[in-house]
């Protein structure tokens, strides 16, 4: 699922002193596929320019370069319709790029945003959408950041759910449905009865984590049970891309 990033949240992340800072990268951090426009890019490089120097935005461009990052042009489509969204809230005070990226985000039917803007959440969408765009406040819950260290490290975790405590090998992260999600090879039915079942695969919902712990235990490498997996939509990280393929 596509995510607009905003001009704020691209300052907050390239200015360290910034209040915002460790808030902004957690949360691009935790989108899989972000886009902008040129004008928030532009946006973006003056402030940074107005406030630290050229070199700041130069090097903010730079960085940016190299996330591979989608950057949508805003058409003429765009700019009409950012006048009409002017007219139809005359009291609300949306500068003309934000007038744009609501335009732009409408017109490819992105319905996610990461700013700290407040003028994206008091926007409502016109074309037959009557509900809010969806704010990225946060970024990866702590459940996730666990699992995620799990599998740059291989290391199997305990994760405890439903009062049960089993232990895992993550594979794969992500996203499904906007909920985060693992897709992991199940090696430990309870830790209760200290009696290993047969490891077989299967899909955690992270907001059903009560608790993650690093296992004491050696990483488990297994095939994936064929060609596709349902579990995870959006992949954030999979073993098999680090770099360090599995047997």
């Amino acid at each position: 699922m596509s995510t607009f990033v905003d001009s704020s949240v691209w300052f907050a992340a390239a200015v360290k002193r910034d209040a915002q800072n460790e808030r902004a990268k957690s949360i691009l951090q935790s989108i899989d596929q972000y886009l902008t426009t040129d004008l928030v890019l532009v946006e973006t490089c003056q402030l940074l320019k107005a406030q630290f120097g050229r070199g700041a935005a130069e090097v903010f461009w730079e960085r940016l370069r190299g996330t591979g990052v989608r950057i949508e042009p805003i058409v003429r489509a765009d700019l009409d319709a950012a006048s009409e969204i002017g007219a139809r809230f005359p009291n609300e005070s949306f500068s003309f790029i934000d007038r744009t990226s609501f335009a732009l985000m409408e017109r490819m039917g992105i319905t996610r945003a990461a700013t700290f803007n407040p003028g994206f959440p008091a926007y409502r969408p016109h074309r037959g959408r009557k509900r809010p765009f969806q704010i990225l406040s946060d970024g990866h819950s702590e459940v996730f950041v666990a699992l995620r260290e799990a599998l740059l490290e291989r290391r199997p975790v305990q994760v405890s759910r439903d009062g049960k405590c089993q232990t895992v090998c993550p594979y794969i992260l992500g996203h499904a449905t906007g909920e985060e999600r693992a897709f992991v090879l199940l090696v430990d039915g309870s830790s209760r009865t200290k009696r290993p079942v047969q490891a077989k695969w299967i899909c955690l919902r992270l907001s059903k984590i009560e608790d993650v712990r690093f296992a004491d235990e050696p990483w488990i490498e297994q095939d994936y049970p064929g060609p596709v997996q349902r579990c995870v939509d959006q992949v954030h990280l999979e073993a098999t891309r680090l770099g360090q393929p599995l047997a």
